[in-house]
């Protein structure tokens, strides 16, 4: 794994792309993932023309990650290398967290960070059912740490499907089970419960801490898991995989913005409970998770991403 600070990174050229595949690429004709411009399913205009359309043409960028990723330096950054504004930048941008994601120690040092927590949420949690999913995740963070390893191979020698067939049909079982175990562990923190279920103020911050930091760390597994598609020549499947994950991750993300809406309205109201209290100081986390652009790029929005966002983001 690459522990380097300053990462160079390929970036698309678009001034070397057609006019046209750019246009198409804009109505959602055609996509672009890992470096391939290729047609979206059902999307194709030119009969017999096979489904990918060409390789990008590519120039290098210099990214810092010392302090991790700050999606809106690279959007300025990239803004002012490709001189424009809007598509262009969200897809390149995009890219570029993509690379971070699978060339760096960034999704690396955000998994081990969540196995370390493992350990104390097991002791606050005694009730079975819980204890299992946490077995479960600790088995997806694993899967995903080889996934991640996987890729890294793959750059240097030829993938090899009977590997990787396997591990992709666990993953979108443990990605699954993650969701559920979420989702209850949502409930069982929520408001109305916390007496019932004896949730201190330190349990609860623990809880808290981890949830978002799980919620953080999905759609970056997400990508990874998509990515084992595109090294084998999947495409569509790997668009396929993301556009369902996403629907149940942003499922599980309402669930959690639901829960801080009810502890912040509380808090606002002068009804706080203990948590939601807590939550006050929780409250910068969990809203810069509930609007994260990077996320939202790794989840294939970048084409979604109205200019006008755009603009407020890489505007001085």
């Amino acid at each position: 794994m690459l522990e380097e600070t300053l990462k160079v990174i390929m970036v698309p050229d678009w001034a070397k792309v057609d006019p046209e595949i750019r246009e198409l690429i804009e109505t959602g004709h055609m996509r672009l993932r890992e470096g391939v411009i290729y047609w979206a399913k059902g999307k194709k205009l030119v009969e017999g023309a096979g489904s990918i359309v060409k390789h990008l043409p590519f120039k290098e960028m210099t990214v810092d990650v010392s302090q991790g990723v700050n999606v809106e330096q690279l959007m300025k950054a990239t803004a002012a290398m490709q001189k424009s504004i809007g598509l262009a930048v969200g897809l390149s941008t995009g890219i570029i967290l993509a690379a971070i994601v699978i060339q760096t120690a960034y999704l690396s040092q955000k998994l081990n960070k969540i196995q370390a927590s493992i350990d104390k949420i097991a002791v606050e949690i005694q009730t079975q059912n819980q204890l299992f999913y946490l077995e479960k995740l600790s088995s997806y963070m694993g899967s995903i740490m080889a996934a991640h390893e996987m890729l890294a191979v793959s750059k240097e020698s030829e993938a090899y499907p009977e590997v990787i067939a396997p591990l992709l049909a666990t993953l979108a079982q443990q990605r699954n089970e993650l969701c559920t175990f979420l989702m209850n562990l949502i409930g069982w923190i929520d408001h109305s419960k916390a007496i019932e279920n004896k949730i201190t103020d330190e349990h609860a911050a623990l809880i808290v801490d981890f949830v978002t930091s799980v919620l953080d760390v999905m759609p970056k597994s997400i990508y990874v898991e998509s990515a084992l598609y595109t090294t084998l020549g999947k495409y569509h499947h790997a668009d396929a995989l993301v556009e369902s994950a996403a629907i149940k991750y942003k499922s599980v993300l309402n669930s959690y913005r639901l829960w801080a809406k009810v502890g912040y309205d509380q808090w606002l109201t002068g009804k706080a409970s203990r948590s939601s209290r807590l939550l006050v100081n929780k409250f910068e986390d969990i809203n810069n998770l509930l609007h994260s652009i990077e996320n939202q790029l790794l989840l294939g929005n970048s084409q979604q991403l109205c200019k006008q966002q755009l603009e407020y983001v890489v505007t001085p």
